[in-house]
Formats: structure tokens, sequence, C-alpha cells
């Protein structure tokens, strides 16, 4: 998970949503990378004290855009939970543009992003950890789903030039 920090950001769903997978996937992690967002000062520093005890969760904190590609290229999923969203997702973008798999929230902003682009994102039903908890089992169990997801985004990247982006 990555962006600005706020209590529709969905980072508890995410939080909430994540150990039910690791029962199947002891090896999965979560990363959370950003920060507060300035109309919620402190908000990241109470969920991360209020999660304090959940175990695979890393917590990054503000990322460099120097450092972005690195930390998303380690990613298997890009998770965009958000209960609620003012636009457009960076994140969704960023994912997309370089190849990696995306669950978001079915929201309608979050799928017209997805319109400008045409990234292969999963939705679950938004604000709610079970579903998104399922939406990730699923996609964990069937690589060959993943791995079409993931080079139908990889393509993006060559779709978004400059040129296009300008013609458009």
């Amino acid at each position: 998970m990555f962006g600005t920090c706020a209590p529709y950001k969905g980072l508890e769903v995410a939080l909430d949503a994540f150990d039910l997978p690791r029962g199947t996937h002891p090896a999965l992690r979560l990363t959370v990378a950003g920060a507060d967002h300035p109309r919620f000062p402190g908000y990241l520093a109470a969920v991360r004290q209020r999660y304090k005890t959940r175990s695979g969760v890393r917590w990054l904190g503000y990322v460099p855009p120097a450092e972005l590609r690195a930390i998303f290229a380690r990613a298997t999923v890009v998770v965009q939970p958000a209960t609620a969203t003012t636009g457009d997702s960076g994140a969704i973008y960023r994912a997309a543009s370089w190849g990696r798999l995306v669950i978001a929230s079915d929201l309608a902003e979050l799928r017209a992003t997805a319109e400008d682009v045409d990234p292969r994102i999963t939705y679950f039903p938004a604000g709610i950890p079970a579903a998104l908890a399922a939406t990730l089992r699923d996609l964990l169990a069937n690589p060959l789903q993943r791995e079409a997801r993931v080079a139908h985004n990889s393509e993006i990247v060559q779709r978004l030039t400059w040129q296009a982006t300008r013609d458009a």
C-alpha cells in the first residue's frame, strides 16, 4: 500500500484483511509506504500504534521519488483499499505502468482511473476486509491469471509515451 495516509485511504481495511490470507501464505508481507495526508497529521502513527503487534507488516514511511520504482518492483500485488476517493489514483497509475498486479476498492472514481489507461485491476467491495482477503487469496491461488494481468499491465508502459499522452 502506497500514498498519503488518511482515514478514507483504507489502511485499516488492508491491515484487517492481511491476516486472513496469511494462513495459506505465511510468507505474505504487507508494506505500507507513505506519510500522513496534510489534513490528517498523526493518523499514520496512530494506526501503526494500534496495529503494532501485527506481524508481517513493514512500515516504510515516506519514500523518496527516486526509490519508488524499487518499492513497486518488490510488490507482488499493489492494494488500493480506499473507502472514498477524491479522484484519480497515482498509486494505480504507477503500479500498472510498472507492471504490477492491482487490487482496488470498487469505487466509481477508481474505475474511471482504469478506463484512462486500461490496466487489469481486480476490484473488491469497498470497506470490507473479508472481501479484500478473499480477492487476494484468489489471485495468489491462480498464478496464470496473475501472470496474464501482470503482462497486460507491463504493456501499458509501452503505450504511455509523452507523444501518446499529448495526442490523447
